[in-house]
C-alpha cells in the first residue's frame, strides 16, 4: 500500500489483491481486511478530482433521458398486456363450445385471465432473475440488453399481427400462445431491466431515479394510450391494433437509445472501464464524481458470480420491504383491480363502462405509482450518506 499527498489533491494507492471484479461492479470480500489508515484515506474527500479525470456534463440531460426510457421500455410490454383487457376478452369470449364441459373450460379461461398472466409473468420474472444473476459474468451487458429488447419486440409484433387474425375457431389455442407470449415478455423484461438497472449502478444516482420512475411512466403511458384509443375508435381491434402499435415504436426506439448512450461524453465516463486501486471521491457527492464500477471487468475476477451471502445480509431489511410490497400489489393489480365496477353501471354510460376500468385502475394506479417514485429524486430520507458500513 501506498499513498501519494498532492498539494491540493489526495488520492488513496491500494493493492488490487482486496478487490473482485464482476461484469457489474466492483467489491471487497467481507473477510478482507483493511489497515486503519487505508479505511481513512478511503473516507477521505476531495475537493475536485485530478487534473484529466474531470466529468463531463450531461449535455441536454441526454444520459438521464435516455435511461429514464429504457425504464419505460423495461415495464412498458407487460403494462399494455395488463392493459388491454377489452381486447383478451373480445378475442377469447368465443371459448364456449357445444360441449358443456369445453364450455366451462371456456368460462374459467375468461373468469381467471388476469390471474393466468400474473402467475406467467411471475414465474418466468422470478427464474430470469436468478438466471440473470448466475450469469452477470458469463454474458456481456450489451448482448443481454439488446437480446431482451430484440425478443420483446419480436413477441410484440407476433401480437400485432394476430390482433386481426380471426382465432375463434382455435381460441384455446390463442389462450395458450398468449400465455407463452407473456412469460417471455416477462421474463425477458426482467433480465432487461435488472441489467440495466445495474449498469446505472457505475452512474450518480440520479440516473437510477431516472429508470426507476422510467418504470412507472411505462405504466401511464399504456394507460393514456388505452384511452386514447378507445376514444378514437369504437372497433376493438382497431383500438388495440393502434395500441399494440404504440409498443412496437417505443420497443424499436428503446435499441436505437440504448446504441446512442456509449456515443455520450458523460456515459462514456463512467462507462469506461476503471480499477479501484484509485479513489478519487467529491466533498459533495462521493460516489457520483467518479466512475467506481466498471461496466465491463476486463480479465474477469476470481468469481464468476458476486458475493450472494453479504450482499444479502446487507440489503435485508429494505429487500424484505421490497418483496412484501410487490407481493401485495401483485395479489390485487391487475387479477382483482381490473373486475372492480362502477355502481352506475347501467347508466348506459361510456364514464362507467369503457373508460371506467382503464381511468380508475390503470390510469389512477400508474399516475399513483410515477408521483411516489418522482419524489424520491427530491426527498432522499435516510440520505445515501446513512449506512457507514462496509461497501461492497
Amino acid at each position: 500500500m501506498s499513498a501519494m499527498v498532492p498539494s491540493r489533491n489526495f488520492v488513496a494507492m491500494i493493492s488490487e489483491d482486496d478487490f473482485h471484479h464482476s461484469a457489474n461492479a466492483t467489491y471487497r470480500p467481507a473477510g478482507s481486511n483493511l489497515r486503519a489508515d487505508q479505511e481513512a484515506l478511503l473516507e477521505k474527500l476531495l475537493d475536485r478530482p485530478p487534473p484529466g479525470l474531470q466529468r463531463p456534463k450531461d449535455r441536454f440531460n441526454g444520459t438521464y433521458i435516455i435511461f429514464f426510457s429504457l425504464g419505460i421500455g423495461g415495464l412498458l410490454p407487460w403494462n399494455f398486456f395488463v392493459t388491454a383487457k377489452e381486447y383478451w376478452l373480445f378475442k377469447l369470449r368465443n371459448c364456449s363450445s357445444p360441449t358443456a364441459g369445453e364450455e366451462a373450460t371456456g368460462s374459467d379461461i375468461l373468469n381467471y385471465f388476469e390471474s393466468y398472466l400474473t402467475v406467467a409473468s411471475t414465474v418466468s420474472s422470478v427464474l430470469c432473475l436468478m438466471a440473470n444473476f448466475l450469469l452477470v459474468n458469463r454474458v456481456p451487458i450489451r448482448v443481454r440488453v439488446l437480446a431482451s429488447l430484440t425478443v420483446m419486440l419480436a413477441i410484440f409484433l407476433l401480437m400485432t399481427a394476430l390482433v386481426k387474425v380471426d382465432t375463434s375457431s382455435w381460441t384455446s389455442g390463442f389462450f395458450a400462445v398468449t400465455i407463452v407470449c407473456m412469460a417471455l415478455l416477462s421474463g425477458t423484461s426482467t433480465v432487461f431491466s435488472s441489467t440495466v438497472f445495474g449498469m446505472t449502478g457505475s452512474f450518480p444516482m440520479r440516473n437510477s431515479q431516472a429508470l426507476i420512475s422510467g418504470g412507472a411512466m411505462g405504466g401511464t403511458i399504456s394507460a393514456v394510450a388505452l384511452l386514447v384509443d378507445l376514444a378514437a375508435s369504437s372497433e376493438v381491434t382497431d383500438s388495440t391494433l393502434a395500441f399494440f402499435l404504440t409498443a412496437d415504436v417505443f420497443l424499436g426506439l428503446c435499441v436505437g437509445l440504448y446504441l446512442l448512450l456509449p456515443r455520450l461524453d458523460y456515459a462514456r465516463f463512467y462507462l469506461r472501464p476503471v480499477w479501484p486501486a484509485c479513489v478519487f471521491p467529491s466533498e459533495e457527492q462521493p460516489p457520483q464524481d467518479y466512475p467506481s464500477a466498471p461496466s465491463a471487468a476486463p480479465g474477469s475476477g476470481e468469481s464468476s458470480m458476486p458475493p450472494l451471502r453479504p450482499i444479502l445480509k446487507k440489503t435485508a431489511g429494505l429487500g424484505f420491504c421490497i418483496i412484501y410490497l410487490f407481493f401485495i400489489t401483485g395479489l390485487v393489480f391487475p387479477a382483482i383491480s381490473t373486475n372492480i365496477e362502477s355502481l352506475d353501471k347501467d347508466s348506459g354510460s361510456p364514464w362507467t363502462t369503457t373508460f371506467f376500468v382503464p381511468l380508475t385502475t390503470f390510469l389512477l394506479f400508474n399516475f399513483a405509482d410515477l408521483c411516489g417514485r418522482q419524489v424520491t429524486a427530491w426527498i432522499q430520507a435516510p440520505g445515501p450518506r446513512t449506512n457507514k458500513s462496509e461497501n461492497f
